[in-house]
């Protein structure tokens, strides 16, 4: 059977149209492959049928049973304590396209881990969400705000258009320098084009302080939290980002830079071009595929980016590579505004995956319960058992 037809028959599956004829090609499929990574798709595909309530003792989830039964008696399925994984290339397109995490080898399958957690306690993801401060001190509630001109300062107007901000020169001659700042709140994320033409996306609980037009040798801005940036380029004006904990200097590239103040350290992961960065009194050049991370102890690396990884939540995702409970739990407090708390010793088990920045808090965390785990929600607030 080739991957297509194999991904195109748990589809059927996931969603309730697998024929009988379908049935058997897949059993078929199943007694004469021995791929693991391959057949633990078929386990996670039962487990979200029963997840979104599609299962109904068919005889294709009879099947389905016995192949976890089967699974479970197969060493590399057993839970390891430190290391819960989710992710198999081999099935991620199938896997993406049902939402979620996806399961591979080092995962038992167990439909014992069924939630608990109630819909009605459920919480929305975030979404474009921001506040534009304008230099008189105003605000301007851009979730809010019509399209079409939102102000205008020194000679620039300010327009937004769908879900992204822009500043439009009325007067090249105009000089006033203004500066304004938009901010997402937890639970937002904002995109803005700056005078320059230069593409910025903020992440939620984030903000950037940036002039309405930029004069001088150089185009400055201020960052907190994270933002993605690809600026336009000019030669002749070096473009700088200024970030709690380490400095920024391009003429024109793509890349991310993460500075949190919860963070463990900050990080800024080129994508594209060259860039400058300044921390603790060192200095360093990153060349594409790169990242930069400077530590509170005055430290600063430079190591291989996992691009994917850094750009995940500019794509829609969470993604996890051997991550901790605490750092995952601190990105989800910022996308669906939530507080986190840990009842007893926080667990040490690492992650492997994703999840789709569009599900639901009950459903993201549906999906971090398959490794065992187990939460409570209480208000805006997550404890984690």
């Amino acid at each position: 059977m080739s991957d297509s037809r194999y991904l195109e028959i748990l589809e059927c599956y996931a969603d309730n149209t697998l024929t009988t004829s379908e049935l058997e090609e897949l059993k078929r499929f199943w007694m004469t492959d021995d791929t693991d990574t391959l057949k633990v798709s078929i386990a996670s595909a039962f487990e979200r049928r029963v997840y979104s309530g599609l299962s109904d003792n068919s005889r294709a989830d009879e099947m389905f049973n016995d192949i976890m039964s089967s699974a479970k008696q197969t060493e590399s399925f057993v839970v390891r304590k430190k290391r819960v994984w989710f992710a198999a290339a081999a099935v991620a397109a199938f896997m993406i396209s049902i939402g979620g995490l996806y399961l591979a080898l080092g995962y038992h399958v167990s439909t014992d881990n069924i939630s608990t957690l109630s819909p009605a306690k459920d919480i929305l993801p975030g979404s474009n969400r921001a506040v534009l401060t304008l230099a008189n001190g105003s605000k301007v509630l851009l979730n809010d705000a019509l399209k079409g001109v939102v102000a205008k300062e020194g000679g620039v107007s300010l327009v937004k258009k769908g879900d992204e901000l822009s500043y439009i020169s009325d007067n090249k001659s105009a000089r006033e320098l203004n500066y304004n700042t938009v901010s997402t709140p937890r639970g937002g994320m904002y995109e803005l084009v700056l005078s320059d033409g230069t593409k910025v996306w903020l992440n939620a609980a984030s903000s950037l302080k940036y002039p309405t037009t930029f004069n001088g040798n150089e185009r400055k801005v201020v960052l907190t939290g994270e933002a993605y940036f690809e600026v336009a380029h000019n030669k002749n004006m070096p473009f700088r980002v200024l970030a709690k904990d380490m400095s920024v200097e391009v003429l024109g590239t793509h890349f991310n830079v993460n500075d949190y103040d919860e963070e463990a350290f900050a990080k800024t992961t080129l994508i594209e071009g060259s860039v400058k960065i300044a921390a603790n009194n060192a200095t360093t050049i990153l060349t594409p595929g790169k990242a930069a991370a400077s530590y509170q102890d005055g430290r600063m690396t430079v190591e291989n980016a996992d691009v994917e990884q850094e750009l995940a939540w500019k794509n829609g995702y969470f993604i996890f590579n051997k991550a901790g409970i605490v750092t995952i739990m601190r990105q989800l407090s910022r996308w669906y505004d939530v507080d986190v708390s840990y009842a007893g010793a926080v667990p040490d088990n690492v992650f492997v995956g994703q999840i789709r920045r569009e599900e639901t808090l009950v459903g993201a965390l549906k999906i971090l319960e398959l490794s065992g785990m187990h939460f409570r929600i209480e208000g805006r607030r997550v404890i984690v058992l």
